[in-house]
């Protein structure tokens, strides 16, 4: 190897190498100045090559804890192996197409790519994977910061790949050549797919941790029910670590009460012996007689979202809050709460949404259905919390069975996603159910959710 070739290769390490520190930071990995300038070392001593003893080398040197060697095996995988076009095409689909004859109509357009499609069909993964990843370097790979920068790659990427004309082609022939456009539009189908895969992939890997925050953080501000989906990981993240945070602060401040007050008299009765010296101390201590809070979600369209995220945070508190029994409805209603006694509450939440979720909304057979079920079992001790938009399809509101269920408890809680302007319009009956509810509160963000949780753990203060 000349040296003009042996410094290309070193120039090549270092920026890979870099660009890995990069990714790990992103992945919340602390590595510092000194452990870069150390796996720059690793990286010219062993190569880029040989991915496990790299692999193994890096982790020696650039992760500490148990936390950050998971989060850097995760990473290291996805940044050294291979993230484009993993999964096969279609064997069913293909097999249907005269192949010689597709790729001579492609090459009659373009020689690229007539080579692209060739590709596709041999499911040769290695050149598609290549001709991706020089396409996307020569676009800005490193350079995207923002959701907008990705969009903009991605279509980038598939104008080198002429998808364009694809798509112009894909209609074209009919009758005896119809399985042409078939594969075309396949192809086209496959090739899109595979393009935003790994786009978004280098997104996580290459975008800074500012930026993705400050997009987070906008995001999780906006109405839950209207978050992109790219963000659903990340809101059920952020649900997760504030139910965590609210776990600890409640078992700090559950000890801290369970001691009690200092009782003065009891204390100085106990000390007499001791000439006043206050050696024992004597605590007050209240027995609480905690409540049950009946949850009843509204599992039907728009509302659902909400719905997954307010079952979720409930069952993840149930230790802080009071007991809990859960029930769904879109038209009949059930409780849901064994739902939670054994599966994860992802899993759980997932089975209500489909058990309960499919049906016309009709608020006052759910009433109907919730006071047959529970009604001799409420009483002054108990919390009910409605979340629903009260948009019932113009069935009838069934005010009597609600009036009697919200007489025999202590307080009455509707979350409502809506406004107040858009009650009453339409087939919305909020206004009929608002006089029996001692408090009604919008319920539509990640902030509403966190402010309606702290104040559900302090039900039994």
């Amino acid at each position: 190897m000349s040296d003009s070739e042996l410094q290309c290769r070193l120039q090549y390490m270092d920026r890979t190498i870099t660009r890995f520190v990069h990714a790990l930071r992103n992945a919340d990995v602390e590595v510092s100045p000194a452990e870069t300038l150390d796996a720059l070392a690793v990286v010219d001593t062993i190569g880029v090559d040989k991915k496990a003893a790299l692999k193994f080398a890096l982790a020696m040197a650039l992760a500490k804890s148990p936390s950050e060697k998971f989060k850097f095996s995760e990473c290291f995988d996805l940044f050294f192996g291979p993230v484009a076009f993993l999964d096969a095409p279609k064997a069913s689909i293909l097999r249907s197409i005269d192949h010689d004859h597709l790729i001579a109509v492609l090459a009659s357009q373009s020689s690229t790519l007539a080579e692209t499609a060739q590709w596709v069909l041999q499911n040769n993964a290695t050149e598609l994977g290549a001709r991706l990843r020089t396409v996307a370097l020569t676009q800005g790979l490193y350079d995207i910061e923002h959701l907008r920068d990705k969009t903009k790659l991605q279509r980038q990427i598939a104008d080198e790949f002429e998808i364009a004309r694809l798509t112009s082609l894909q209609g074209r022939f009919t009758g005896e050549q119809a399985s042409l456009s078939t594969g075309i539009a396949y192809i086209r189908q496959y090739l899109n797919q595979e393009i935003k895969q790994f786009v978004d992939l280098q997104y996580d890997l290459v975008a800074s941790v500012p930026a993705k925050k400050m997009i987070l953080s906008r995001a999780l501000e906006g109405a839950i029910n209207q978050i992109p989906k790219d963000y659903e990981m990340q809101l059920t993240q952020a649900v997760t670590e504030f139910a965590e945070k609210l776990k600890q602060k409640y078992r700090k401040r559950r000890r801290r009460s369970g001691r009690g007050t200092l009782d003065i008299r009891r204390m100085l009765r106990r000390n007499v012996a001791f000439d006043g010296t206050l050696i024992e101390l004597a605590f007050k201590q209240k027995r609480k007689d905690e409540g049950t809070l009946y949850l009843i979600c509204d599992v039907s369209g728009s509302v659902a979202p909400i719905a997954r995220f307010l079952l979720f945070i409930t069952h993840r508190l149930h230790e802080c809050m009071p007991k809990v029994r859960s029930f769904a409805f879109s038209n009949q209603l059930g409780e849901i709460s064994e739902y939670f006694d054994e599966a994860d509450p992802h899993l759980a939440i997932e089975r209500a949404l489909y058990d309960w979720g499919d049906g016309s909304t009709d608020y006052g057979r759910a009433f109907l259905d919730f006071r047959k079920l529970v009604h001799q079992e409420l009483n002054s001790r108990s919390t009910l919390l409605i979340l629903g938009d009260a948009r019932s399809n113009f069935y009838p509101a069934a005010i009597g069975p609600f009036k009697e269920c919200t007489s025999r408890v202590k307080r009455t809680i509707w979350l409502n996603p809506e406004t107040r302007d858009d009650w009453g319009q339409g087939d919305s009956d909020m206004p009929l159910y608002a006089p029996f509810c001692s408090k009604i509160q919008r319920l539509s963000s990640l902030q509403d959710l966190k402010a309606l949780t702290e104040e559900l753990i302090n039900l039994n203060d």
